[in-house]
């Protein structure tokens, strides 16, 4: 046994299962090295304080190579202070102050660098040994306790963004490949939080870290659901949640000035979903906040758009414009590799233009511009004191009732079908393109059979090439011969321009034929039909999130 070739051994090895590579422990140092490897049990770590000397000792060697999935999870300093309340009768403040974020900002880069710091130890040793690692990393947005009994619930719900401090004195790690930015915390919209909250991230973070995997194939996300909660039928509760524009702005901002520039050249796979959970209801009459100014179009839809040039696979969920797809200067642009497009878009547009209209054709038309007040005060307001002394009437689960926006809006709508069709005349791989946005007459999804009006979740289309796998009905089976066009847009139909341009997808590698699907006048497809074919064509190959549930991890 101890003269058999080490590819011979794993050969073997490969086909037994975990009790039987128990058995071949003990065989030898060749089957020894095998069973480690295929038995699973070294595929998985949470690194954390506490496991940080485990993760050293057990994967400073040939082990690293083992390793296929990291977990690490972040906290904010806790707000654990009993009240004086004989010296302070009024509590603790409701609102944090520039120290509070200063201070959040350092724990959590300390954190980072905690990270960082054991990863790259553990590099170091394993390389020693001609080893190395090819991991996925999930980091999960910071959490933080809160003493319910001493603070107020204001305290769980921090517009503020936290930041990572000084990213470019990280050391570049060469074992990440993938990266999976995910909630800290299961985000629920009719529920308030308990004693944990979540933390939103300064979105530029994500770029800071992928700047330091130089290896890094695959980019994931999904956040942003808890900048959706102010969705309650009650003013109080919308105060109380709502996440305050400035600081929104700043971040898609941030995100698209570090991207510009950032140098992550071997990444093919980005899925990303800023939406996550996606939003059950909000607020449509009112105006929306203009995310754009003072630049002339969306930062963050244009520095994707320059992302997605070197992709093979392209997921992106989020409030986009048409330059995600075509540069307002309208410059010729090329995706020589991108196979797999997939983009489901908000109803309203980061300058807070709308995608869709109310069937009477109320509500507000454009976006407000954001100013100072705009941004969360650093101390209490009587605006705080008059809201929260009633928050314990709030009942959590009263969604905004009103009429959606259903009507598409051509005004808006068109040029983005237009720029999305130019765009994939410049693929010529790609063999999916998927755009959608989800779209329902109120917030509990009755259907109303009336012109214009329709429930089911989602307007959009897709294309899938010849000889790929086909859309709804031919889900699973791969679709010979022509391209296929499925419309998902219920009775509305485009212009003849648009039509023709989009009918123009893949024409120049597959020919002239081309089926083309339309749903009935007053059905659409429920929107899990897309998630599941977004999800079948980009599989991440991480397993499954494990959000906190007030404060306990999810099974």
């Amino acid at each position: 046994m101890d003269n058999l070739p080490q590819e011979l051994v794993d050969h073997i090895s490969s086909y037994l299962g975990p009790e039987d590579l128990k058995h071949t422990l003990t065989v030898s140092p060749a089957f020894q090295v095998a069973a480690e490897k295929y038995s699973g049990a070294f595929s998985d770590f949470e690194l954390n304080k506490e496991t940080a000397r485990r993760f050293v000792n057990t994967f400073g060697g040939r082990r690293l190579g083992y390793l296929q999935h990291l977990t690490f999870r972040s906290t904010i300093p806790a707000l654990d202070q009993k009240v004086d309340w004989e010296a302070h009768p009024d509590g603790h403040p409701v609102r944090d102050s520039e120290e509070d974020l200063r201070e959040a900002d350092e724990s959590f880069t300390d954190q980072i660098k905690f990270l960082f710091s054991i990863v790259k130890e553990t590099e170091d040793i394993a390389r020693s040994e001609k080893a190395h690692g090819k991991v996925k990393l999930t980091l999960y947005t910071p959490t933080r306790h809160i003493d319910q009994g001493n603070y107020s619930i204001q305290r769980a719900y921090v517009s503020w963004r936290v930041h990572l401090l000084e990213p470019e004195s990280l050391p570049d790690l060469t074992s990440i490949y993938a990266l999976r930015i995910e909630n800290g915390m299961k985000v629920s919209f009719d529920v308030e939080y308990g004693p944990v909250s979540l933390w939103k991230i300064d979105l530029r973070m994500m770029v800071d870290l992928s700047n330091k995997f130089p290896n890094l194939a695959a980019l994931h996300c999904s956040i942003g659901g808890d900048e959706w909660l102010d969705c309650n039928e009650d003013y109080r509760q919308r105060y109380i949640t709502k996440d305050w524009a400035g600081p929104r702005r700043d971040s898609r901002h941030d995100f698209a000035r570090i991207l510009d520039v950032a140098h992550i050249s071997g990444l093919r796979v980005a899925r990303l979903n800023f939406l996550a959970p996606l939003a059950v209801a909000f607020e449509q009459r009112e105006p929306f906040p203009d995310l754009v100014s003072p630049a002339r179009h969306d930062p963050l839809s244009s520095s994707l758009r320059v992302l997605s040039y070197q992709l093979r696979r392209f997921s992106v969920i989020a409030l986009i414009d048409p330059t995600l797809f075509w540069p307002a200067e309208g410059a010729s642009q090329f995706w020589p590799n991108l196979q797999t497009l997939h983009v489901m878009f908000q109803i309203v547009s980061p300058s807070g233009d709308w995608y869709f209209n109310f069937s009477d054709k109320g509500g507000s038309k454009q976006g407000y511009e954001i100013k100072e007040t705009d941004y969360p005060p650093y101390a209490e307001t009587e605006l705080d004191r008059t809201n929260l002394r009633h928050c314990d009437e709030v009942d959590w689960a009263n969604f905004i009732h009103q009429k959606e926006r259903t009507v598409p809006n051509d005004e808006t709508l068109v040029p983005l079908l237009q720029s999305f069709a130019r765009a994939t005349s410049f693929m010529p791989r790609l063999k999916q393109a998927i755009l959608w946005a989800p779209v329902r007459s109120n917030a509990m999804g009755e259907y109303k059979k009336k012109k214009g009006v329709y429930t089911n979740n989602v307007w959009g289309l897709v294309y899938t090439s010849p000889d790929t796998e086909g859309f709804m009905d031919c889900r699973g089976h791969q679709v010979e011969g022509n391209r296929q066009l499925w419309w998902q847009v219920a009775n509305w139909r485009p212009d003849k321009a648009t039509h023709e341009m989009l009918r123009q997808i893949g024409k120049d590698k597959h020919g002239e034929d081309i089926a083309e699907y339309w749903e009935h006048d007053y059905t659409i497809s429920d929107r899990y039909e897309f998630e599941r074919f977004e999800s079948q064509l980009l599989s991440t190959g991480f397993p499954a999130a494990a959000p906190l549930i007030k404060g306990r991890k999810k099974n």
